[in-house]
C-alpha cells in the first residue's frame, strides 16, 4: 500500500508538469543539431556546384526516426540538470527521487546516461547508413543514389522527360511532391525539404529552360504558399 501511495505522490509532483515542455524544447534543439550535422555529411558527397541536396523520401524518414528517438534520453538528462541548478526545482526533484525510497538524483541521472548512450550508439549507424540514400542537383546534372547500397546514377537535364507536381492531404497522409521524371524512369522528388526547394526553385527554372518535357499538376489540395509554384510550368 505504501508503494502505491508513493507512486501516486511521484506522479503528482509539480516537477513532472515542468519537465515535459523543457524536455520537448531540448529534444528539438538536440535533434536539429544532429540532423543538420548528418545532412552536412550528406552534402559532402555531392558535387561542388550542387545547389540542392536532399535525402530521398524513404531515406529522410529513416534518418529522422532514429535521430528523434535517440534525442529523448539526452533531453531528459539536460532538462533534469537545468532543474537541479534551480533551488526551488531541486527541492522538488529531491522529494521526487529520494523522498519516496527511489534512487537519488545522481543515481537516476547515471542510469539514464548509460541507457541514452546505448540507444544513441545503436541508432546513429542506422541514420548514417540511411543518409547515403540521397540526390544532388547541380546546374548541369542530377546525381541520384536511390539506396545506400546502390551506386550513383548521373542524369543530364536533357534526360528529364516529365515534371509532376502534387499535393495530397487526406487523414494522416500528407504529401507535397515536385517530381522530375528521368528517361530511365527514376522519379526524384525535389520538394522533400520545402525550404530548400523554394531556395533552389529559380535555379531549377534555369536548368529546365529551353528543354522539352511534359508537365502535369494536381494542386487542388495544395495550400496557398505551394499552389502558385506547383501550378506553374518550370523553365518558362
Amino acid at each position: 500500500m505504501s508503494n502505491v501511495s508513493a507512486s501516486g505522490k511521484r506522479r503528482k509532483n509539480p516537477w513532472n508538469l515542468l519537465l515535459l515542455p523543457i524536455v520537448a524544447g531540448v529534444e528539438f534543439l538536440l535533434f536539429q543539431a544532429v540532423y543538420r550535422t548528418v545532412r552536412w555529411l550528406q552534402e559532402l558527397q555531392c558535387p561542388a556546384d550542387t545547389y540542392l541536396a536532399s535525402p530521398t523520401n524513404g531515406g529522410d524518414i529513416l534518418v529522422v526516426l532514429p535521430l528523434a528517438v535517440s534525442a529523448v534520453g539526452p533531453a531528459f538528462l539536460i532538462a533534469n540538470a537545468i532543474g537541479w541548478a534551480l533551488p526551488f526545482v531541486r527541492r522538488l526533484i529531491d522529494d521526487r527521487a529520494g523522498g519516496y525510497g527511489g534512487p537519488t538524483f545522481g543515481e537516476a541521472q547515471r542510469g539514464l546516461w548509460k541507457f541514452s548512450m546505448w540507444i544513441f550508439l545503436l541508432l546513429l549507424p542506422f541514420a548514417l547508413i540511411a543518409s547515403l540514400s540521397h540526390y544532388c542537383v547541380a546546374p548541369d546534372r542530377i546525381v541520384l543514389r536511390e539506396y545506400p547500397w546502390s551506386s550513383n546514377r548521373s542524369y543530364k537535364w536533357d534526360d528529364v522527360t516529365a515534371v509532376r507536381t502534387e499535393c495530397f492531404h487526406r487523414g494522416r497522409t500528407n504529401r507535397d511532391s515536385y517530381e522530375v521524371v528521368m528517361s530511365g524512369e527514376d522519379a526524384i522528388d525535389l520538394a522533400v525539404s520545402l525550404t530548400n526547394f523554394f531556395r533552389a526553385l529559380p535555379m531549377i527554372d534555369r536548368s529546365l529552360r529551353g528543354r522539352w518535357f511534359t508537365f502535369s499538376a494536381d494542386t487542388a489540395a495544395c495550400p496557398p504558399h505551394l499552389k502558385a509554384a506547383f501550378d506553374r510550368r518550370p523553365g518558362l
